[in-house]
């Protein structure tokens, strides 16, 4: 493959982050409203670490009517919102003047001129602060930036009928995450792709990169030029070391002999199980509230991981059920089944008149999941559909994850129905291992995991005998 011919795409980006590092500096701009607000100034400023405010001055006395749309306009800019409030509102009175001013705090904006329609050519960029990159997690391509700039880490990927572009960038000392779409989509859909992107990605490095972003709207497919665009700001971003996998040994405390042996072993994330990730996340909200949880459990006191974890199992787990109750119930055979749950209710009926109403339907309900497996049977569902073997630790940190989702967090053994032989971060990380073999498996992928409990042993308190990485089997 020759130098020439990697760089199979050029992607522009230069104008965008033009427009955005331009929109973030103070501007002066003309206020158009239907209340009191109409024909004053404003400067819409650039708040840290996320937002927009807009400061209106006057001299002339005035009310802040929140209810309705407003522009800001001047010679180079034409936006508008309704999503705002009024943060600060101040008077002050002299003899020889008055002076008056708000703060409305902007949770979005877009340009004045909208597409006629909502489908078109959509792009996304969001500001990142942590540096980071997928070159160990995400199989990626190169490409080429419309600067010239030859880059790695292109990631490409399918979501239904559509093919999406995602890569981080660093221009002047800022990074961000680009995710665009040259083929033609409705707005919403390009917004839920991408959050299923996003999701994904901050799942795979353990960074969901969140904040704020642009969208930007093209009429054409060479996404050159933008259109119109809309800003939104959007919850914190989560950053946390607990990524499921990565194909760089020497990256973690491994001795060089370790990291040597698994150096030609480690595989990344293909093309193909990135974008099942994606469609996993996008098509079903089960999974997509899921990978949400881990993710905002990684970063949590230890107080509330292990509890996080432990209904993200159980969320999993009722997943797996209910795609496959025939295979998981104790009776296989349909009829049998019926017949025995009808023969069971004909008994219960023959009581009714020596049992209380309450009774009566706690019994019923037991009779209509007769024939489901026990909660400790339903847990494991995901490792047998997918074949992954369990541990007797592991089985063990399962019947744990039940006092976690009774409320048993006190982990004194006088007080508690098990003896504990491992402290909160293990059981969390023994857990979060559990939920990372399930999700990548799902996905197809049947490499390597990290096994955060060995490479966090000092964390842990004691020397963990297990290696640094697990065999999806």
């Amino acid at each position: 493959m020759t130098t020439n011919n990697i760089y199979k795409k050029r992607y522009n980006i230069s104008n965008e982050i033009a427009f955005i590092n331009q929109l973030q500096k103070t501007t002066r701009l003309k206020v158009k409203s239907s209340c009191e607000l109409d024909s004053k100034i404003g400067w819409l400023k650039k708040d840290s670490p996320k937002g927009y405010s807009l400061d209106v001055r006057s001299t002339v006395q005035f009310e802040v009517d929140t209810t309705g749309e407003i522009e800001l306009i001047n010679s180079k800019l034409s936006l508008k919102t309704k999503n705002y409030f009024l943060q600060t509102e101040n008077h002050s009175f002299s003899p020889n003047s008055q002076k008056h001013s708000c703060v409305l705090k902007l949770y979005s904006f877009k340009s004045s001129i909208s597409p006629q329609n909502n489908e078109g050519y959509y792009k996304q960029v969001i500001p990142i602060k942590h540096g980071t990159h997928f070159l160990y997690q995400i199989l990626d391509e190169s490409y080429l930036l419309d600067n010239g700039t030859k880059c790695r880490g292109l990631i490409k990927t399918n979501i239904g009928d559509n093919k999406f572009g995602s890569f981080i960038t660093t221009l002047n000392q800022k990074s961000y995450l680009v995710i665009e779409c040259a083929e033609k989509i409705s707005l919403k859909n390009f917004q839920d792709s991408a959050w299923a992107i996003i999701i994904s990605l901050g799942y795979l490095l353990a960074y969901l990169m969140q904040n704020e972003c642009y969208y930007f709207y093209y009429e054409d497919s060479s996404l050159s030029k933008f259109a119109s665009f809309e800003y939104n700001q959007l919850r914190e971003s989560i950053y946390s070391i607990y990524e499921p996998i990565n194909c760089n040994p020497y990256g973690w405390n491994n001795t060089k002999d370790i990291a040597e042996s698994y150096d030609k072993k480690l595989e990344r994330i293909s093309f193909e199980h990135f974008s099942n990730l994606c469609n996993l996340i996008y098509e079903n909200i089960e999974i997509k509230g899921i990978v949400l949880l881990i993710l905002e459990c990684l970063n949590r006191t230890l107080l509330l991981m292990p509890a996080g974890f432990s209904i993200a199992l159980e969320g999993l787990s009722e997943y797996f059920y209910t795609q496959n109750s025939e295979k998981l119930n104790p009776i296989k055979d349909k009829n049998l089944s019926s017949k025995l749950h009808l023969e069971f209710n004909e008994v219960l009926k023959r009581y009714v008149d020596k049992i209380s109403p309450e009774s009566y339907t706690i019994i019923g309900n037991k009779i209509n999941d007769f024939n489901k497996p026990t909660n400790p049977e339903k847990l494991k569902s995901p490792f047998k559909i997918l074949n992954l073997r369990l541990t007797d630790i592991d089985e063990i940190v399962i019947r744990h994850r039940n006092d976690f989702l009774h409320g048993r967090m006190n982990f004194d053994s006088k007080n508690s129905k098990h003896t504990y032989e491992m402290n909160v971060l293990e059981i969390s990380l023994r857990l979060l291992t559990l939920l990372n073999s399930i999700i990548l498996k799902m996905i197809g992928y049947d490499g390597y995991i990290l096994n955060h409990v060995k490479l966090q042993e000092n964390g842990c308190g004691k020397i963990i005998n297990e290696p640094p990485y697990i065999k999806l089997s």
